[in-house]
């Protein structure tokens, strides 16, 4: 049943009543409840069933395919990637794989259950060119608890500031200015995707936006934003003051939060 439903839902016409028949349906079935292993974009997944992002990949055949164009765009062999929430490693492999042996990848992810997915498929690729670390990025050294929905099947909400469900996790929290304190290469890119927490991300890099002016693939969802004290408007501002200015990012229909920055002058 699971591969006659991912082939219905690879065809165009089908795709958009996924979303649909998946909350109405497919979510209280016994479906989601196995893992496959595919070839995707090129590299190999495992993929728990159970949660959202690795049921995008399976029975629509992406997730945040514009994103990852982006990517594709934009690395180059021996550029450094930084990957804040990684989660399975969809954008970790994918840079992975671009920047090639001769550049680096740091995936950061706290939470355990996706922590184990993405060394998981890093370890299936055999990809050398990967630094996973198990921790938050904030702008603070600190202990956190991330709270999450025991029944939800989005290990993409977990987070520092949710309020639903008995679940938590004690995480260490570092600032990627303390990590990267002695790098002296060139950044190329920072995606982050941390629910809320990613103002406090930045504020956590700033010596790193200053000196290295990476491109940055920032979600900016208001509602989560608020929940840690600050909006998109907040963000917009820390951007200006660190030499930063958005640019156009086509709208794929997907309703994605994603933006782009680059530093002013970048060509």
């Amino acid at each position: 049943m699971n591969a006659l439903l991912r082939y219905i839902f690879h065809k165009k016409m089908f795709a958009p009543y996924f979303y649909g028949v998946h909350k109405r349906i497919l979510s209280n079935t016994d479906l989601f409840r196995s893992r496959k292993r595919i070839i995707h974009e090129g590299f190999t997944m495992d993929l728990d069933l159970s949660d959202w992002i690795p049921q995008n990949i399976y029975y629509l055949g992406y997730y945040e395919r514009r994103e990852l164009n982006f990517l594709r765009n934009t690395l180059k062999p021996g550029d450094v990637f930084i990957d804040v929430g990684a989660n399975v490693g969809l954008f970790t492999l994918m840079a992975s794989k671009l920047v090639g042996a001769n550049g680096r990848v740091y995936a950061f992810e706290p939470f355990s259950k996706s922590y184990d997915n993405l060394q998981l498929n890093i370890s299936l690729n055999k990809f050398s060119n990967i630094i996973a670390e198990k921790l938050a990025v904030t702008d603070q050294e600190k202990d956190m608890i991330l709270g999450f929905d025991e029944m939800d099947q989005n290990s993409g909400m977990v987070s520092e500031f949710a309020e639903f469900g008995a679940g938590h996790e004690n995480v260490h929290a570092i600032t990627l200015d303390d990590y990267f304190s002695e790098f002296n290469g060139s950044l190329k890119m920072i995606k982050i995707d941390i629910e809320g927490g990613e103002l406090n991300a930045l504020r956590g890099m700033r010596s790193i936006l200053l000196k290295h002016k990476p491109i940055l693939l920032i979600e900016l969802e208001e509602i989560l934003l608020m929940k840690a004290g600050a909006g998109i408007k907040a963000v917009g501002e820390f951007m200006d003051e660190t030499g930063y200015k958005s640019v156009p990012f086509e709208n794929d229909g997907t309703g994605s939060k994603n933006a782009v920055f680059v530093p002013i002058g970048f060509q």
